[in-house]
């Protein structure tokens, strides 16, 4: 358990980094003038409430991890629940993991490409969420049919 209590303060970790490093580039945003960090409205707008989106994901986990890291009931029942067989098999056929790298990829290829045109913008972020939300549903429904 000392290993897996480890595993939970290295995602602690690298959530904080990755909090801080947003919330730097947010107030860079805020201190300066956004159009001369990013250049258009619409993509400073979508950066701006997607980073504020991911720093209040930040605070919920490492909340949320310290609890469990202060309670071993609750510490063995997440690493129970982690290394589950039925839970391994419904994220492989949902293709959990993949999907959401992807899209996380396809997103930020949109807010890149939407430096040059809002159009492929839009389109890649969309096609990002549409990517995850048939992630989702699809756990759900191998959820309750394995």
């Amino acid at each position: 358990m000392n290993e897996y209590r480890k595993k939970i303060k290295t995602r602690m970790t690298v959530f904080m980094v990755l909090g801080l490093l947003f919330a730097g580039y947010i107030l860079l945003m805020v201190l300066t003038d956004r159009r001369m960090v990013v250049g258009n409205d619409l993509i400073a707008g979508f950066i701006e409430g997607a980073m504020t989106s991911v720093i209040g994901v930040v605070i919920f986990f490492q909340v949320y991890y310290s609890r469990v890291l202060k309670d071993e009931a609750k510490l063995k029942a997440m690493y129970t629940k982690e290394n589950d067989e039925r839970m391994i098999l419904i994220r492989q056929k949902s293709g959990v993991p993949f999907v959401f790298y992807s899209s996380g990829l396809l997103i930020l290829a949109g807010v890149v490409a939407g430096f040059y045109n809002e159009t492929i913008f839009a389109t890649l972020i969309v096609a990002g969420a549409a990517q995850c939300l048939i992630a989702v549903v699809l756990k759900a429904i191998y959820s309750k049919k394995l």
